[in-house]
């Protein structure tokens, strides 16, 4: 990244490793966390923990058909009584 202020001035920074890289992997609890911090308008607690729930044993399915089975509906219910 390269800032030049309106004086002249340049900072420049490179990050070699940026997080969520393989060498400075996020953690399972900063993604929830994440996940959390952005679905919260959208989703009620409930939905919320359903889904992250599914997404994150994900690696563990051996076949992925119906992961989101039931939250389609759900979500667009739970949207729309949000609004």
């Amino acid at each position: 990244v390269v800032v030049r202020t309106r004086y002249g001035t340049t900072y420049k920074k490179t990050v070699m490793n940026p997080r969520g890289s393989l060498e400075n992997p996020v953690s399972p609890a900063e993604i929830t966390e994440k996940f959390k911090h952005l679905i919260s308008p959208v989703l009620s607690a409930e939905m919320e923990s359903a889904l992250s729930g599914r997404v994150l044993a994900m690696d563990e399915l051996t076949n992925i058909n119906g992961l989101f089975t039931g939250l389609s509906e759900s979500i667009q219910t739970e949207s729309s009584r949000l609004q």
